[in-house]
């Protein structure tokens, strides 16, 4: 069994596991801290963010930064978004 699985809801002790009970893990979890990086030419500003939804690397996600912004941000890695316009 591969160890990014999660159960969908609760599994009673006597049933049979199949895979439609299980969904991958996330990357990065609703609630998680991240590095939010804000390019605009040479410029890049670095702030701390929050992240609104789950999300995978790649994934296009809502993010809430220290001051209350809310942004669309871009998954680079487990820890960093870049913020999109």
């Amino acid at each position: 069994m591969p160890n990014n699985l999660m159960t969908k809801n609760n599994i009673s002790a006597n049933s049979i596991l199949t895979m439609n009970k299980f969904e991958k893990k996330k990357s990065v979890l609703r609630g998680s801290k991240l590095r939010a990086y804000f390019r605009d030419g040479m410029l890049i500003i670095e702030t701390e963010a929050t992240a609104l939804k789950d999300g995978n690397i790649g994934d296009v996600i809502k993010v809430k930064t220290d001051k209350g912004k809310l942004f669309r941000a871009k998954l680079i890695s487990k820890y960093k978004v870049i913020i999109l316009e």
